[in-house]
């Protein structure tokens, strides 16, 4: 039944994109989606914090504490999820579902405290709340560092107001999606270089390396100060980038809140039927990709999607396996 119930829900939600896609299509519904569009905007101008030069910051904060939060408790409230946790080494593949015991009776699971922690084979040993309590303490600094870095910016360069029209719901989307495929393809370069370039630039990405076996969503923030300022600034860069000119601010904050989500989703170890590797196989690696990837190091450098890996990287990929 629970099998049944998730594909039910990889259906409904993979079938999402492809309904809005014929809802643009026809001007009736594109009328209400763009009116939509207006009472969202409309309420965003009305929240007063969002007209703060941070609100965009705070976002994306809210969205990594939001996100990170909800994979470190799933199990809390839907212990079921344990079932769905991908075994440590694996081959960027759906994983074998499956539960451990730490000897004390209480089911366990990965943890991102790093191969120091874990078994010597990948396999779940730590206690979930070794990782949500990993999680709590390094995102309140780095949430910190990152409040504090985007404030010095916004110091020496304005943010201009927030614009009083709305986008319409086909540039929101388009704004978005692109925005996401622009951060991955910048992002992926720099990413194998971190893991094939010199060796101080590879020093810089070995503090997140340091998270094996099955992952948890505190992986996400495990990084070097120099690691999450790449990131941050390739996130920034395509922030500027749009078919419209200047990016919309509501597909800027969208955009934060779907970047924040997929990067703790991919470290999350879990494979659960709503998330994006289920919804877009074969477009989307998603976290059993990224589990791979992080055992083996030398394998699936894309952040979201598959194109550069099973393509242009492919050769590597090949010889490493």
């Amino acid at each position: 039944r629970g099998a049944g119930a998730g594909a039910v829900t990889t259906w409904l939600v993979r079938v999402a994109p492809l309904a809005f896609a014929a809802a643009a299509t026809h001007s009736a519904a594109n009328a209400w989606m763009d009116d939509a569009m207006v009472c969202l905007w409309r309420c965003v101008l009305g929240f007063w914090p969002s007209h703060w030069a941070m609100a965009e910051a705070i976002v994306a904060t809210a969205g990594f504490w939001t996100a990170g939060t909800f994979f470190e408790t799933l199990h809390l409230w839907y212990p079921g999820a344990l079932d769905h946790r991908i075994e440590g080494p694996g081959h960027g593949h759906p994983p074998r579902h499956r539960q451990t015991s730490d000897g004390g009776g209480q089911v366990s699971r990965g943890s991102t405290e790093g191969s120091r922690s874990g078994d010597s084979d990948g396999s779940p040993s730590p206690r979930v709340i070794t990782s949500a309590w990993f999680f709590l303490r390094t995102k309140v600094a780095g949430s910190v560092v990152y409040l504090a870095a985007i404030y010095l910016f916004h110091l020496c360069k304005a943010k201009p107001p927030l614009p009083l029209a709305p986008p319409s719901a086909v540039r929101l989307a388009v704004e978005v999606a692109l925005g996401l495929f622009l951060y991955d393809l910048f992002f992926t370069p720099v990413h194998w270089a971190m893991h094939n370039g010199p060796t101080w630039l590879k020093s810089i990405h070995v503090v997140h390396h340091e998270a094996k076996g099955t992952l948890s969503a505190g992986a996400t923030v495990r990084h070097s100060l120099a690691d999450g300022s790449l990131q941050v600034l390739v996130n920034i860069a395509v922030q500027f980038m749009s078919p419209w000119g200047a990016k919309h601010a509501l597909s800027r904050f969208v955009h934060n809140l779907a970047v924040t989500w997929l990067l703790c989703e991919s470290h999350s170890g879990y494979d659960l039927p709503f998330m994006s590797h289920r919804l877009f196989p074969g477009v989307i690696g998603g976290a059993p990709r990224h589990n791979d990837h992080h055992n083996r190091g030398n394998v699936f450098y894309q952040q979201f999607f598959v194109y550069l890996d099973d393509t242009v990287l492919a050769p590597r990929l090949n010889a490493a396996r």
